[in-house]
């Protein structure tokens, strides 16, 4: 007779995954001076004088964020490195002069927290931190909403350094294959001013651009490690040839995903360090005292065919909490004669999602 233990253990999870409207001063174009100048007649706001036509730049380099295995609303769910103002402006200001952050997304801050702007993602916010020189805000905190950023006066060089913080405001789920980015023109300093002190208005005097920030599922856990498996005890009789198979049994690798996982493609990729040659998805008889001769495992997908060692094979889409990947085990006669005995395999199993 033939008895079988086979153990499947975890190698390891792997997670892959994986807008602009106005112009700083003087960048509008001549037509435009004219019906900007009769727009702001009596203009009378404190404001900053530039000589520049230009407009300050941050751009925040890619990223791939990972999503919290659960819902956290104000947790700091990422912050960028401190990034520099690149071609920055200079000017003069007087008084308390107007100015913030204009977002680029999805609106302006609700109340409670004017530095807290929504990204257009359920659940997610960002706040830009700014740290700033030459008499510009030279504190690292978040840039309120547009027009009460407070700065001191006096000759200002618009520069510094800013990150990109992410907070979670709300519950936030979503995964699947195509989850959501942060790209492109996501917001502007505006500032009250005014070019050669006589063409007067609302500019800005930095944009801030992403390059690409996307989002991860947070990775399934393996529920039950390493996954066993006993293969019924067969007679010698039941092998009739080499190829030949007996004890089918199915089994589940079962995982734990997080409700954000739900909807992620998931994928096995099965491996051994013992295969049988010219065979697919055959772990080779293991030799010595009291084991089986000529009879190894070989591993099955839900629909009974043989899983190559080394190949990704689609295993369905994640759902929330426990999550069964079915699979079969069996043994299979490698060579002649066979002999009683115990057969033992062992395969490890990597699991992907996107």
């Amino acid at each position: 007779m033939i008895r079988a233990t086979v153990a499947f253990t975890s190698c390891h999870s792997i997670c892959s995954i994986r807008t602009r409207y106005c112009t700083v001063f003087g960048q509008l174009p001549v037509l435009a001076f004219g019906l900007l100048l009769l727009a702001v007649s009596g203009f009378a706001r404190a404001t900053c004088t530039t000589n520049n036509y230009h407009t300050g730049t941050v751009s925040f380099p890619s990223a791939a964020v990972t999503l919290p295995n659960g819902s956290y609303p104000g947790l700091v769910l990422w912050t960028s490195l401190p990034t520099s103002v690149v071609n920055p402006v200079q000017g003069s200001c007087s008084g308390s002069t107007s100015n913030g952050l204009q977002n680029q997304l999805a609106g302006q801050p609700g109340p409670g927290d004017n530095t807290l702007f929504p990204t257009g993602i359920a659940g997610l916010s960002y706040r830009i931190l700014f740290t700033g020189s030459n008499n510009f805000t030279n504190t690292p905190l978040g840039v309120r909403a547009y027009p009460n950023q407070p700065y001191a006066t006096g000759t200002v060089t618009f520069d510094g350094t800013a990150q990109l913080q992410l907070v979670i405001t709300d519950p936030i789920a979503f995964g699947g294959s195509n989850p959501p980015t942060i790209s492109g023109f996501i917001a502007q300093w505006n500032v009250d001013g005014c070019i050669y002190g006589f063409i007067c208005g609302t500019g800005s005097v930095i944009d801030f651009n992403a390059s690409g920030i996307t989002f991860v599922a947070p990775a399934c856990t393996i529920a039950v490690d390493p996954t066993v498996v006993t293969l019924p005890t067969v007679y010698n009789s039941a092998f009739t040839g080499v190829g030949s198979t007996a004890g089918l049994t199915p089994f589940n690798v079962q995982l734990n995903c997080p409700s954000a996982a739900a909807g992620a493609n998931v994928a096995i990729t099965l491996a051994t360090s013992n295969p049988a040659p010219s065979t697919t998805g055959v772990i080779a008889p293991t030799s010595g005292g009291g084991y089986a001769k000529n009879v190894g495992v070989q591993v099955l997908d839900k629909n009974g065919n043989p899983i190559p060692f080394g190949t990704t094979i689609p295993a369905g889409t994640a759902t929330a909490g426990i999550f069964n990947i079915p699979l079969n085990a069996r043994y299979y006669q490698t060579g002649t004669p066979v002999a009683a005995g115990n057969v033992s395999a062992t395969a490890t199993y990597t699991i992907t999602y996107q």
